[in-house]
């Protein structure tokens, strides 16, 4: 005999961690956000380095604003790191900060974004129209509208401001340098290809950072579906999962002229279990026996939770004569096994089961089987319970076919 402790057995339930970024606290979001575009600036800042030693790229260059441009750069990626920790350790303390990190984090963005194009020169990159860009796809994805509209209305006054600064002369144009990059009108191979490398930089981390959150998307919706698919105490489905997968398995064997078998299954007196032992030793109860019928069955069959302590077992491509050998099969386990109560009590389990298959006569439609099904189950628990019966056309029910193990 099969002996399962309440004791050492939990009750089941959900412990997947809802991964959703959405679900995370905006604190959280800004720090990803702003850690992915400090990485960003990080190689943006070695590139520049590596490009002044470039032959041919100093002659362009105006020396005396270069370590001023350094300044700026790095000043850039110490203050998106900044934001990144001031998410971290805001969201460590669980503080309620609204939506104030992400306004940080896009304006800010903003602010070094359009300063880092006026000092290249407005007309001469594209670094602003690709930052812009990227804001609005990752600000969607990650904030709530009202700051991503702040921050590109903020980002787009930064814009004009600095077009309308570079045409009027009220500061140089391109402060980085000493003359335009261009040879013969057109601009230096050298910057093209720098202009490339940050486009693809900045889209790449953009496309990165959107890809990461619609796969962490996908996945919660995933688990979503699951876990409202799901009963929460015994891990099987639900009575709505249930009956829509039953309601396809009926449609299809119809179609193809196949057997379908269904059982419904209650647990003999399991309202004294409760009045006795207490619920949480009937949570315990209902969650080991459904272990037990789904140890009894194929891959293609169904067990679910139709309600209370009542089961339903959905046996395809399965005549009568099957679905009584499984539904035995599960009967004989069920009482088999014996359950513990504190260490010392013991007690077992029993079941009562009505089954029907798919070419009973009086089936017509879904409804049919689930009626005819049910009705054998109640003359399974007025028979005496801890039994079969088998549901049989009305023709025949005067022989009856009662099944007992």
């Amino acid at each position: 005999m099969k002996a399962v402790s309440t004791k050492t057995q939990s009750k089941p339930q959900v412990t997947h961690r809802v991964g959703h970024v959405r679900q995370w606290s905006v604190a959280r979001r800004a720090a990803v956000g702003a850690a992915a575009v400090a990485a960003a600036n990080l190689l943006w800042n070695f590139g520049f380095e590596i490009a002044v030693h470039v032959p041919g790229t100093a002659a362009y260059l105006n020396e005396n604003f270069a370590g001023t441009y350094r300044l700026w750069t790095w000043g850039f990626f110490l203050g998106f790191s900044l934001i990144a920790l001031i998410g971290l350790w805001l969201d460590d303390d669980q503080e309620e900060t609204g939506n104030f990190p992400a306004h940080l984090f896009l304006q800010f963005f903003a602010i070094a974004s359009t300063a880092s194009a006026y000092l290249l020169g407005m007309q001469t990159t594209a670094l602003w129209q690709i930052s812009f860009l990227a804001a609005g796809m990752a600000g969607i994805l990650l904030f709530d509208m009202q700051v991503v509209v702040a921050g590109l209305t903020s980002f787009a006054l930064l814009v004009i401001a600095g077009i309308v600064v570079e045409q009027t002369a009220v500061l140089p144009a391109a402060p980085l340098f000493a003359k335009l990059p261009t040879t013969e009108g057109l601009l230096a191979t050298w910057w093209q290809v720098g202009q490339a490398a940050t486009s693809m930089l900045m889209i790449g981390t953009t496309i990165g950072v959107c890809g990461f959150l619609v796969v962490r998307s996908r996945r919660q919706e995933k688990l979503l579906r699951k876990l409202s698919n799901t009963d929460d105490l015994t891990r099987v489905p639900n009575r709505r999962h249930f009956l829509d997968r039953l309601e396809s398995e009926f449609d299809r064997s119809r179609r193809h002229g196949n057997t379908l078998s269904f059982v419904m299954i209650d647990l003999d007196f399991f309202k004294a279990i409760n009045d006795e032992y207490g619920h949480l030793v009937g949570d315990r109860v209902l969650a080991t026996i459904a272990g037990v019928i789904k140890s009894c069955l194929r891959g293609s069959d169904l067990l679910g939770r139709y309600g209370g302590e009542e089961f339903a077992l959905m046996l395809p491509e399965t005549d009568l004569k099957g679905a009584i050998r499984v539904a035995e099969r599960c009967r004989a386990l069920i009482e088999d096994t014996q359950i513990v109560v504190g260490g010392t009590v013991f007690f077992t389990v029993t079941a009562s089961m009505g089954i029907i298959c798919s070419d009973n006569p009086d089936i017509r439609v879904l409804d049919d089987m689930i009626r005819l099904s049910d009705e054998a189950l109640y003359q399974a628990k007025a028979a005496g319970r801890n039994r079969i019966v088998a549901a049989q056309p009305v023709a025949k029910s005067a022989a009856g076919n009662g099944t007992h193990g």
